[in-house]
């Protein structure tokens, strides 16, 4: 299951009902804000956290955020991975995960470039006959 945090205050909250029903080996943590990442992954060190981005700058400081935050995954939106990135992400031992992967195509794309795994509003693009 992936869990969003959104608003300041919610790390605590998360952290508390995760721990409260144990289910820390069944949820991902992600967030665009770097500062709510940090503070779930100091709460509990053992859930893993992925930084959501969208724009090509920050993915250039992607990196640089990458060792300030104890990201267990990156992910980008699908339209600016590069196989660089993927690369490089997997050379840090990072796994990549694509959010908004809308169409067939994208995805197969995606998939060839090593992209580890895929979220998409359309499920049954990707269904197995």
């Amino acid at each position: 299951m992936q869990i969003e945090l959104k608003a300041i205050g919610t790390p605590e909250l998360v952290s508390e009902l995760i721990a409260r029903n144990g289910v820390e080996d069944q949820v991902v943590i992600t967030s665009f804000q770097p500062s709510l990442l940090a503070e779930i992954k100091e709460l509990n060190p053992k859930l893993p956290v992925g930084l959501l981005f969208w724009t090509d700058e920050t993915m250039a400081d992607i990196w640089h955020l990458a060792e300030n935050i104890p990201l267990d995954f990156l992910a980008p939106y699908a339209e600016i991975i590069t196989e660089e990135f993927v690369k490089q992400g997997h050379s840090l031992g990072k796994t990549v995960y694509a959010y908004q992967v809308n169409n067939k195509e994208l995805g197969d794309k995606l998939t060839v470039m090593g992209v580890d795994e895929i979220g998409t509003d359309f499920p049954k693009l990707f269904s197995i006959t």
